[in-house]
């Protein structure tokens, strides 16, 4: 269905106006279906996957258009399960370092040196998980990819 711009007519299947002679412009719901819908390329969306940890995950398993790609479905429980891991992980490293900064002298810099190396280490790895899915490939973590391909 289209509507005529200059006197507002509506017309069926006609390409011009018969009060007016000029060309009909199509609807706003005509012109919106007629465009495809604007999707992320699989890299991207494997990058997004892992931009907010495992929220950004859970949201590229949810949306329609994504959860149904492999790869992106592959990368969104591998950035779930990592951030679950990583998580877990970083905890435990507090607690130790907790522990250690009770040792006079020596505890407090081994307990810094201990949660500062491993918070490069992770954020190395987050950034390498994210480089492999812009090149459209994966990282392969033990435990870890094994499930995630599974859940894909």
């Amino acid at each position: 269905m289209a509507i005529c711009m200059n006197c507002g007519a509506d017309g069926r299947a006609a390409r011009y106006c018969a009060s007016c002679g000029n060309p009909f412009a199509p609807t706003p719901a005509a012109a919106a279906s007629a465009q495809p819908a604007a999707d992320l390329p699989e890299n991207i969306a494997g990058v997004l996957c892992y931009s907010l940890w495992a929220l950004t995950g859970v949201i590229f398993l949810v949306l329609e258009p994504y959860r149904s790609s492999k790869l992106i479905r592959f990368h969104a429980w591998q950035s779930i399960l990592t951030s679950g891991a990583l998580f877990v992980t970083w905890f435990a490293i507090l607690m130790v370092a907790s522990i250690l900064r009770f040792i006079p002298l020596i505890g407090v810099p081994i307990a810094l040196i201990i949660v500062n190396v491993f918070g490069l280490a992770m954020t190395g790895l987050w950034i390498l998980l994210m480089w492999k899915a812009f090149q459209g490939g994966s990282l392969s973590l033990p435990w870890i990819s094994r499930f995630a391909q599974k859940q894909a």
